[in-house]
């Protein structure tokens, strides 16, 4: 167990101190930057900016461009720099399984650097202004539900980052970018929903452009729905992955 452990550090440690990466943080900061000055000028509520930022289209374009160019540098940098590691797995499913919990954490480190600084600029920034109200009928503060669409931000990016990883791994990095570059794109053309929205859509980007539903329990229910479908998609791959011929460990 602590040599599985050790080993595993020793990865995410190798795969956060490549170039690509440090590259990838940089733009991190630069990110946090934008979102909590550029994008809260309009308003004095710490609330009211994060909400600004995270359903602003730009704004997500280039969180998700970071989160998955951070998938394929962890794939790449993982398949091409530890051949001995991956023979000694044995197995396609323990190859895939690894790769999968590589992205996971590394996009999970990813994350909390992003939200560390984010947070700490727009408070200081904000000077700790928070300003709590009802949110549209839904009958919850602002606040709750804004804790509400981060968590799901973050597992939808996540679930988001380990389709990625499938696609990687059966189709390798030219075509994930093709395929990554059209999910970004999707930001910019799926139709904003200012009005209460009543049915359920495996439209992905609609559950970042901030729309309203007829009630805050229509929401979570259709976002479990979403989930799920989302972890569906994934085992389908998972398992049409273990039957193809693509992957050769040896």
């Amino acid at each position: 167990m602590k040599t599985k452990l050790h080993n595993q550090l020793k990865i995410l440690n190798y795969i956060s101190s490549t170039d690509r990466f440090k590259v990838i943080f940089i733009m991190t900061v630069v990110l946090s930057l934008y979102g909590s000055v550029v994008l809260s000028n309009g308003t004095e509520n710490i609330i009211d900016a994060i909400s600004i930022a995270f359903q602003y289209e730009i704004f997500n374009i280039f969180m998700f461009s970071l989160l998955l160019l951070n998938t394929l540098n962890t794939c790449t940098v993982f398949s091409e720099d530890f051949n001995l590691y991956i023979i000694r797995l044995k197995t396609k499913n323990n190859y895939i399984k690894e790769t999968l919990k590589n992205v996971v954490f590394l996009n999970l480190f990813y994350l909390l650097l992003f939200f560390l600084l984010y947070f700490s600029i727009l408070y200081v920034y904000k000077f700790g202004k928070i300003q709590i109200y009802f949110y549209s009928d839904y009958g919850i503060s602002n606040l709750s539900y804004i804790i509400f669409y981060l968590v799901r931000y973050i597992v939808i990016g996540i679930l988001i980052s380990a389709i990625s990883t499938m696609i990687y791994i059966n189709f390798k990095s030219k075509i994930t970018l093709v395929l990554d570059s059209i999910f970004l794109v999707g930001f910019m053309i799926t139709p904003y929903y200012a009005s209460a929205k009543n049915n359920f859509t495996l439209i992905p980007w609609n559950y970042f452009n901030g729309t309203v539903y007829d009630s805050f329990i229509k929401e979570v229910s259709f976002t479990i729905l979403f989930l799920f479908s989302l972890e569906f998609a994934i085992y389908i791959a998972y398992h049409l992955t273990l039957k193809l011929k693509r992957i050769n460990i040896s």
